[in-house]
């Protein structure tokens, strides 16, 4: 239960992160119209990874014992890979987020005619990077524990995740 916990809300908080920079940022320059777009595009990635997971959770308990396990194997460099690319990627950009989420957020609504689809396309891929981060890393430990455990960590990390994530923009913690 503790680490699905622990996933969730590492992977929530960096979500919540990106989402909180870009509505303070549309709040402050007086575009809050678009958070709509913003929310449609958190909400459609949300639930594209939990249909992908859902679906590589049932069809993997389907493989015979020597797929089993090379599937299991395959999801775990899956998961070492990204982890280490995100590692190397957040070395590089971190200092500059903020500044590059601004900018990208102009560029999107620079296209004043194509409403709110860029910012929309932007947001869904910032979270469903790490939804799907979060999909590879749970799946291993959804199949080591077949209980209730996983899931209600994972749920509880995600609400912590989302808790804080208000915090940051001010909307639930004043």
């Amino acid at each position: 239960m503790f680490v699905p916990f622990l996933i969730m809300l590492r992977e929530g908080l960096e979500a919540a992160l990106i989402v909180s920079l870009i509505a303070s940022y549309l709040k402050r320059t007086g575009r809050s119209r678009w958070f709509p777009a913003m929310t449609a595009g958190v909400l459609l990635a949300v639930a594209l990874c939990l249909a992908l997971g859902y679906f590589i959770n049932e069809t993997s308990g389907e493989f015979p014992q020597k797929e089993q396990e090379l599937f299991e194997g395959i999801v775990a460099v899956i998961a070492v890979v990204i982890l280490t690319w995100m590692v190397f990627w957040m070395r590089r950009v971190a200092r500059n987020v903020k500044n590059e989420l601004e900018a990208a957020v102009d560029q999107a609504l620079s296209k004043n005619r194509s409403g709110g689809g860029p910012l929309l396309l932007m947001v869904f891929l910032a979270v469903a990077r790490e939804g799907l981060e979060s999909v590879f890393f749970l799946l291993a430990t959804f199949q080591q524990n077949m209980g209730y455990g996983p899931p209600v960590g994972a749920l509880l990390g995600l609400a912590s995740a989302i808790l804080l994530g208000g915090c940051f923009t001010g909307a639930v913690c004043a």
